[in-house]
């Protein structure tokens, strides 16, 4: 307990360290990608720490507990993964860590205080751990693509100077003068999305899986929790042909990417967590 009780602090103190650090970097006007490497290794610590406090919370003498915090944080965590790969790689999607390292500090410090769980009946079947871990990696990276298309709404807003009116010196017109173009966020935006898709396909073929094979049951095939699922699926694949087809882009996109991330809302916040004949 002690040693995930002081996992959790480390990864709680260096997600909000670096959140205020990336708030003044902002306000002092300062480009993303000419942060030092240094706070991405820092970064990387956190990431580090914070999956050992899931590992501790999750797993119990070899079964798996999970419960809507928990839930919360592991999200998170695939975000800021995500997140922090991408930004080592490409350095574009830096302004992302305004938001996701403030969630971020604050998952950890609601998985730590409230740890009542619930058991997942039949966990030690690797079909389920498998269905489980693809899950969380495709809220994830829909989470950061959800948050990603909101922040391209925004610039694309600014740039058709309704935000321009503001005071050249303001604030606000800092956070847009930094982003990358909105041709490159683009581009990034729909990779992560294909990606997650992907993600969510694997997550809704093992699910079946795991019902039908492992549980042997099918009675919940039909429950609003796996129709928010598929509904989520059908409408991040209709934006992916849009796009490859007729080029959707704009708020077209954004639409679309915003109602694929609600409904996977709605499957998260539905009673239980992903399935409900699965987990009890």
């Amino acid at each position: 307990m002690k040693s995930l009780i002081l996992t959790y602090a480390i990864s709680t103190i260096i997600y909000s360290v670096l959140s205020i650090f990336f708030w003044q970097h902002l306000y002092k006007n300062k480009e993303f990608e000419k942060i030092n490497i240094k706070l991405h290794v820092f970064l990387l610590i956190g990431i580090i720490a914070h999956g050992f406090s899931l590992r501790a919370n999750l797993l119990e003498n070899n079964s798996l507990f999970l419960n809507p915090t928990i839930g919360f944080s592991a999200i998170l965590w695939l975000s800021l993964i995500i997140l922090w790969t991408e930004n080592t790689i490409a350095r574009k999607m830096g302004r992302l860590y305004l938001i996701l390292l403030p969630l971020g500090a604050l998952s950890c410090i609601l998985a730590a205080n409230f740890a009542k769980k619930s058991l997942i009946q039949s966990s030690e079947n690797y079909w389920l751990r498998i269905h489980l871990f693809l899950a969380l990696s495709s809220y994830g990276l829909i989470t950061v693509a959800a948050f990603h298309a909101i922040f391209m709404a925004l610039l694309n807003y600014y740039l058709r100077n309704f935000l321009k009116k503001i005071s050249e010196n303001s604030f606000v017109n800092q956070i847009f003068e930094i982003q990358p173009p909105i041709l490159i966020q683009e581009k990034i935006l729909f990779r992560t999305i294909g990606i997650g898709f992907l993600f969510l396909t694997l997550t809704v073929g093992s699910g079946l899986v795991a019902s039908v094979i492992v549980l042997n049951e099918t009675s919940w095939l039909f429950d609003h929790k796996i129709i928010f699922t598929l509904l989520s699926w059908v409408t991040f694949g209709l934006l992916l042909l849009g796009r490859y087809r007729w080029g959707w882009r704009g708020r077209v996109a954004l639409h679309w990417t915003l109602s694929g991330f609600l409904f996977l809302v709605l499957t998260y916040v539905s009673q239980k967590f992903i399935i409900s004949k699965i987990i009890s």
